[in-house]
């Protein structure tokens, strides 16, 4: 919001949608899916295996494999 406000903008609505989940048929397409988000190395070279271990045991969600995403749909208008 504050970027918006900065740039001008008024009139300014973010709706957030946090409840959106990606899941993964295997640990092999996580591990694919992972290096797109910035910062994140190659998953899938096997010096990051141990690293991958741990980022499937923390995105387990109800059993499966799956990551939260984060969505915002905004409008504002400049005067």
């Amino acid at each position: 919001m504050k970027l918006l406000e900065d740039n001008k903008f008024i009139d300014i609505e973010i709706e957030e949608f946090n409840d959106a989940f990606i899941y993964f048929p295997s640990e092999t397409e996580f591990a694919k899916y992972l290096p797109a988000m910035p910062g994140n190395p190659d998953y899938t070279l096997p010096e990051n295996k141990e690293e991958l271990d741990r980022q499937i045991q923390e995105n387990k969600i109800n059993g499966r494999l799956g990551i939260k995403e984060w969505r915002y749909i905004w409008k504002a208008r400049k005067p």
